[in-house]
């Protein structure tokens, strides 16, 4: 009954929400990495396959709003940490989502890392002030329902979104959960049910885990957009959109110190990039793409000035 589902691609679903001319610094844009230093020597000998489901998460307005340490897993949390599925944490993210009063931004779905110790990115997410706690979990594979998570966490330090370090960076060390809902102590799959259903608890120093983390992430920050620079978001227009022929106009560019215009798969890797010159208005020829969605970055030439829009080619 437990099976991984995993994907070797990376993918991101990213639904942009409009932003706010209420607050100072209303949104910003960040890169998300995960990298995985699962090993043998300090989490017991590896399983054959071990790899990482795909990261599943999203940012939130609410403390605890999917998940809660030392609480019951919810059904789609439990299909993570059991099965490295995503559908049923998928369709909670997005009842949050669609919700009349919406509790969460966006979906953020990307790359499983297909082998033991390896690492990958999402670039450009951008969050709304509304939406600072940022939630993301991935199963430990196989293994009977033991997962990593950060739960919650603020990108915003006082008043004003965290820049991190001097390089720009915040580190969250991962250790591995247990979600609490299939038995077993060692890395396997198919196992019994735990009845009743336990509560999520920290798999540290429980064997084959010792004390040492088992990943991490780097956030980085890249940008911020303030009251001035909405106004700009707003301004700037990108249509038709979606795009029957490949075709996308960018207008009302005029004094916003935009110099260049990139284009990327949701595997992240750039498929285009255009550079301005005082232009009002730019047209991109994006015929020769597939089919799909594609995130558009907009950047001035100093890097304070990073608009980030999901285009759709049909």
């Amino acid at each position: 009954m437990k099976t991984t589902q995993n994907s070797l691609k990376l993918f991101a679903i990213i639904f942009v929400f409009g932003f706010t001319n209420i607050f100072s610094q209303s949104s910003a844009t960040y890169e998300i990495k995960f990298t995985s230093v699962w090993n043998a020597s300090n989490h017991g000998t590896l399983p054959g396959g071990a790899h990482w489901s795909n990261l599943i998460g999203a940012n939130h307005k609410n403390i605890n709003e999917f998940l809660e340490m030392g609480m019951m897993a919810s059904a789609g949390i439990e299909d993570v940490a059991e099965l490295g599925s995503n559908g049923a944490f998928i369709n909670e993210i997005n009842a949050r989502i669609n919700n009349n009063s919406p509790t969460a931004e966006q979906l953020i779905n990307f790359a499983s890392v297909s082998v033991a110790t390896g690492s990958v990115t999402l670039p450009n997410l951008t969050f709304d002030v509304n939406f600072p706690y940022l939630t993301l979990a991935s199963m430990i594979a196989p293994s009977p329902d033991w997962f990593v998570a950060i739960n919650s966490f603020n990108l915003r330090d006082g008043g004003n979104w965290n820049e991190g370090d001097t390089n720009n960076e915040i580190n969250i060390d991962l250790f591995p959960y247990d979600a609490g809902t299939e038995n077993g102590s060692t890395y396997s799959l198919n196992n019994t049910a735990t009845i009743p259903q336990g509560n999520i608890t920290s798999l540290v120093n429980v064997a084959p885990f010792n004390s040492q983390r088992i990943g991490y992430f780097t956030i980085t920050f890249i940008s911020s957009l303030g009251v001035d620079k909405e106004t700009l978001n707003e301004r700037v227009k990108l249509y038709p959109n979606p795009s029957n022929d490949g075709l996308i106009t960018i207008s009302n560019l005029q004094n916003s110190g935009i110099d260049k215009i990139q284009v990327y798969n949701l595997l992240g890797k750039q498929v285009s990039s255009e550079a301005l010159n005082n232009e009002t208005s730019k047209t991109l020829n994006l015929s020769h793409l597939s089919t799909g969605i594609y995130i558009t970055k907009l950047t001035s030439e100093d890097g304070k000035l990073n608009i980030t829009r999901k285009i759709i080619l049909k």
